[in-house]
């Protein structure tokens, strides 16, 4: 057996290990304009909207930051390296579900590809714990009309 070859602290260190450097990865995207570096922190990210200011800037929290408030809707995205994500849905019977998705990065704009339509946010902050981000207009992007 692996943990008799092993050993049971070896194995706990090992996980200790993975589970604190994989907590704490950041990815650098390089924008295509000006070749700065943005940083981008994958996971799941719930809007904090309780904690949103007047002035238009939605803060977004790690899923495991705390226990939410109860909510009709809560945005949340999941975003992975290469660009992939996933975001929920606002489906109009209330059966929410995630969606898949792409995002980029131009200059300090964070873009979601969500269907027919690109939503823009402006990044203000990105830190382990906080994600700060002005929406901005969505932008259709789909062939025909829009819905």
């Amino acid at each position: 057996m692996i943990v008799r070859k092993l050993g049971i602290t070896r194995i706990l260190c090992m996980a200790a290990l993975v589970i604190g450097i994989g907590g704490c990865l950041v990815w650098d995207v390089k924008d295509g304009d000006s070749g700065a570096e943005v940083a981008i922190i994958p996971g799941t990210w719930v809007h904090a909207f309780e904690e949103d200011g007047a002035d238009g800037i939605q803060v977004y929290r790690p899923d495991t930051y705390r226990d939410f408030p109860a909510s009709r809707f809560r945005m949340r995205y999941v975003f992975r390296r290469g660009g992939q994500c996933e975001w929920y849905f606002l489906a109009p019977t209330d059966g929410h579900f995630m969606k898949p998705g792409t995002y980029r990065i131009d200059g300090d704009t964070l873009k979601v590809q969500q269907d027919a339509y690109e939503v823009a946010y402006r990044i203000h902050a990105t830190q382990p714990d906080v994600l700060r981000l002005e929406l901005l207009p969505n932008e259709y992007i789909g062939t025909g009309s829009a819905q």
